[in-house]
């Protein structure tokens, strides 16, 4: 684990961080490696760049969504799934298949307008993992827990350990942070990374090909095989 220190200065954007600092039936393990922080998967977006709904795409034979389901489940005892008000929840018995808690966002401002509302509805910590980082490994999100439960920091984020770009959706944020949430978005506050600022902050590294970010087709042939 590694300290991030963030600078609340105009000068830091997105751009600069990387420099600073299912097959459809798998059931939720019904004994997950940790109990006390929920996990949080971020289901919204339109896949406009991508061109269709990229949840439902085929990664390691299954569809993105299911995979990043499974593996929250298998880490965590609780799973929330963030949807926008009118999307669809895909499938439609995958509440009861894989006993999450969907929470709608009604404020539609991206992916900390979905935060707000699971922290608004549940009120603890959580495991946050955007669907289209499919790279992603189980032993990656254990560790992001297990250095919340060590470190002081209020974002436990992954970090790629050669290019040193810092993924906020793929991170542990903790009671703390959570509860400026609204406060910033009502202040007129979109960025993960302005959000981030004030925060402290601290980085789990890992390989970088786990930090793939599918947001176009040609994305997916960069993934690693899995």
């Amino acid at each position: 684990m590694v300290a991030c220190k963030i600078s609340c200065t105009s000068r830091w954007r997105r751009a600069h961080w990387a420099s600073s600092h299912f097959h459809s039936t798998i059931l939720l393990p019904s004994t997950p490696s940790f109990s006390s922080v929920e996990g949080l998967l971020l289901l919204g977006g339109a896949s406009e760049r991508f061109g269709r709904d990229k949840r439902l795409e085929d990664v390691g034979g299954q569809p993105m969504y299911l995979r990043a389901l499974s593996l929250l489940g298998s880490v965590c005892s609780h799973v929330n799934l963030s949807v926008s008000l009118d999307q669809e929840v895909l499938p439609a018995d995958v509440g009861s298949a894989y006993h999450v808690h969907v929470v709608r966002d009604k404020r539609r401002v991206g992916p900390l307008g979905g935060m707000d509302a699971v922290w608004k509805d549940r009120g603890a910590t959580q495991l946050v993992l955007a669907t289209d980082l499919p790279a992603v490994s189980g032993y990656t999100l254990e560790r992001l827990v297990q250095t919340a439960s060590e470190s002081p920091a209020e974002i436990i984020v992954t970090r790629a350990k050669h290019s040193r770009r810092i993924q906020p959706l793929c991170a542990v944020w903790k009671a703390q942070a959570l509860s400026r949430l609204e406060t910033y978005l009502d202040s007129g506050g979109r960025s993960v990374f302005g959000m981030m600022e004030a925060a402290k902050i601290a980085c789990v590294d890992v390989a970088d090909d786990e930090m793939i970010n599918i947001n176009r087709p040609g994305d997916l042939d960069l993934l690693p095989r899995m």
